[in-house]
């Protein structure tokens, strides 16, 4: 018995079902995070909080908006998608990277944490990240089922 490998599944599907799950998580997280920081402001909010507040937020619209763009496209029938999931990919880390640099950068982390703590979510946000982002990326560069289901693979590392 041999696999089809021309149909959406297999990785494929554990990539959307994985990816449906993560938007559920953010979404429910930035729900969140906005009913914590109203009640905050009710109470008393400083110039600080509200600048903490911005590139959080910026995160958080980078993360809908590649989710999103990857949940219309995944299942195209299309030789660039697999470039194009890469590239949202790239864009999405870079977007990470920017924005806690900025928040560990410029004290925010250090503000609400203690300095060991702000440092180790830093550095396990961006680690965790990558990690992430390197194994799909192999994944839509070398799997049999992206070439056959796509038409070709990744040509695109980043």
């Amino acid at each position: 018995m041999t696999k089809d490998f021309s149909k959406f599944a297999g990785w494929l599907s554990f990539f959307q079902i994985i990816h449906w799950i993560w938007f559920i998580l953010i979404l429910a997280a930035y729900i969140f995070y906005v009913s914590l920081t109203l009640l905050v402001a009710l109470i008393n909010l400083s110039f600080g909080d509200v600048l903490y507040i911005f590139p959080v937020s910026l995160l958080f619209f980078c993360r809908f908006f590649f989710l999103t763009r990857i949940f219309i496209i995944i299942e195209k029938k299309s030789e660039a998608v697999p470039a194009k999931i890469v590239r949202y990919w790239l864009f999405q880390f870079i977007m990470e990277v920017l924005v806690l640099s900025g928040l560990y950068l410029g004290g925010y982390l250090a503000r609400y944490l203690r300095a060991a703590d702000s440092l180790t979510l830093f550095v396990s946000g961006l680690s965790l990240t990558l990690c992430w982002y390197i194994i799909w990326v192999i994944y839509f560069r070398y799997s049999r089922r992206v070439r056959e289901y796509y038409g070709v693979n990744s040509s695109k590392l980043f």
